[in-house]
């Protein structure tokens, strides 16, 4: 039996990853993690888990070959303070 791998997709509902993930769903089982999900059609039927990725666990990631981190601050106007998104971007 051919098993599809699990991948992991944080920050997965954003620009690239909701376009990464439609194209890795035909191939492989896709799950995203984002602290502020936004749906669309790309990433229908994905299961997705509002998290901050900053409290995840090993736990909520144990059962996946390959993690994908895209989350980040998108907001050219919030990132220019440094300290004020550090904790999204590092």
């Amino acid at each position: 039996m051919n098993t599809k791998d699990n991948i992991l997709i944080i920050g997965g509902t954003g620009y690239v990853g909701s376009k990464l993930a439609f194209i890795l769903k035909k191939s492989y089982n896709v799950s995203i993690i984002d602290i502020n999900p936004i749906s669309s059609k790309e990433i229908k039927n994905i299961p997705i888990k509002k998290e901050d990725m900053i409290n995840l666990t090993r736990n909520d990631i144990k059962d996946f070959e390959i993690i994908v981190i895209l989350a980040g601050n998108s907001s050219v106007k919030s990132s220019s303070n440094l300290f004020s998104t550090h904790h999204n971007n590092v």
